[in-house]
């Protein structure tokens, strides 16, 4: 498969050594790819590398996340976008703070945003520190949640998160993303698949009630 990585950042890096080592051909991009040393990868502009996929992962500081898009808008083409984003940002004190309103769902804000593109969410829940340290192709521990709407795009989605060493876990459709928000007992804790089940059946009890 080819997969058009858009950030050089920790997320990008990561997953293209892991995709890359899983046979995929990869390219990783930058605002500034002269700067970005090259790995087992291709690197190449945002532009570039949204053509260059088949897939794309969209792996950017989410304050940029606008100006990405605006570079890809001509080669969505009906692709599969993985978005791993999550929309905070870090005050001058270090504290997290929110960059969508308090009741939207990260993951329905960029179907909006990229609307000639299906819109999936993966890769988003997991430091990849942890993703680092448990990454298991022959024995995963830990899962990766996910969230997606369409059958074909949930066999490329769980291929690429096995691929990365993780067991795949969904919650729902993107409209249903909200637990691998920033905030939910999902995100960011280190879960085998039945430990994220519990968790999940927790929080839909207790929004219903």
């Amino acid at each position: 498969m080819k997969i058009g990585i858009i950030g050089a950042g920790a997320i990008g890096k990561k997953y293209g050594e892991l995709f890359k080592r899983a046979g995929h051909e990869v390219m990783l991009s930058s605002r500034n790819p002269e700067n970005i040393e090259a790995g087992n990868y291709q690197i190449g502009t945002v532009t570039q590398a949204a053509a260059f996929g088949e897939v794309i992962i969209l792996a950017v500081n989410y304050r940029t996340v606008n100006s990405a898009i605006d570079q890809m808008k001509n080669h969505f083409d009906g692709k599969l976008v993985i978005d791993t984003t999550n929309p905070l940002y870090s005050d001058e004190n270090g504290n997290l703070k929110q960059l969508i309103g308090e009741n939207e769902v990260a993951g329905v804000v960029m179907q909006q945003k990229i609307n000639t593109a299906r819109v999936a969410k993966a890769f988003t829940t997991l430091w990849t520190g942890y993703v680092e340290q448990y990454s298991n192709v022959l024995e995963p521990s830990l899962v990766m949640t996910y969230a997606v709407d369409e059958e074909r795009d949930e066999r490329v989605v769980r291929q690429l998160i096995e691929d990365s060493g993780l067991i795949p876990f969904k919650v729902g459709t993107v409209a249903q993303s909200s637990p691998l928000d920033p905030g939910s007992p999902l995100w960011n804790v280190k879960l085998t698949p039945e430990q994220a089940q519990e968790k999940l059946r927790t929080l839909r009890t207790t929004v219903k009630a």
